[in-house]
């Protein structure tokens, strides 16, 4: 198993992915801090980091996770490798389970960087001082959208896996995304609409309490959704000829 993981990171090395992987990571903190050089505006914390919290769980993340999902289940396929990638002395579920951890590394790797970079750039031009509060509060929110993420990827794998190619489930996240937009502001609909779980955290903020507030009903869907379509995903890897 450890060498198929490793195989896998090692042709996430080798493609256009990991180059993708930085651009969306940095490219929304860049946005803000050339806006706010621009504008001339000292960096208020809570603004800066919102904006491109929001701008990366509520529009970016399903468009750009799917994306690499897509292409790490798909590019054999693509590719006309299928035959070569799946002759592994290992089984599919395997397979299956060394690439799911490749994408959620991907993912958690976007959400560090993007952290970080937030931090450098907000703090090389003129700000106001950064609690010790806030930044644990924003450390949560990023640490709950990324649970959400590992949640929901599993349907974008599902439908990679079925469609064999990045098209269908591009559409997917396209048209999810702007279903996840208008459910945002349908609270009573939202907390029970999986693909908005992301941005839960920074749009649910308690900001004089410093807290984030999600409903134990929400992680319950969370749960249930990322254990169904992870079967659904094994299911169909142990039942088709993928190859």
């Amino acid at each position: 198993m450890y060498n198929v993981l490793y195989s896998e990171f090692l042709k996430l090395k080798k493609s256009p992915i990991f180059l993708l992987l930085i651009i969306g990571a940095i490219a929304e903190p860049l946005l803000m801090f050339f806006g706010e050089l621009f504008r001339g505006d000292i960096v208020e914390w809570e603004r800066y980091m919102g904006n491109i919290q929001a701008m990366t769980f509520l529009i970016v993340g399903l468009l750009l996770f799917t994306l690499i999902a897509s292409y790490i289940y798909a590019r054999e396929f693509t590719e006309k490798v299928v035959y070569t990638a799946y002759s592994y002395p290992a089984s599919k579920t395997k397979i299956f389970i060394c690439k799911l951890i490749t994408v959620i590394s991907c993912i958690a790797f976007v959400y560090v960087l993007q952290f970080i970079t937030i931090l450098i750039t907000g703090s090389i031009i003129d700000h106001e001082p950064l609690t010790m509060d806030f930044l644990i509060l924003n450390i949560k929110i990023y640490c709950y959208s990324l649970l959400f993420q590992f949640a929901i990827v599993p349907l974008a794998i599902f439908i990679a896996s079925i469609s064999k190619n990045l098209i269908v489930p591009m559409g997917y996240s396209v048209i999810g995304t702007i279903i996840t937009i208008f459910i945002s502001g349908l609270k009573e609909y939202s907390a029970y609409f999986p693909l908005y779980y992301p941005a839960m955290p920074v749009l649910s903020v308690v900001k004089k309490e410093m807290k984030v507030a999600i409903h134990s009903h929400s992680i319950v869907i969370a749960i249930m959704f990322f254990i169904i379509t992870s079967l659904l995903c094994i299911i169909y890897y142990e039942r088709h000829d993928i190859c």
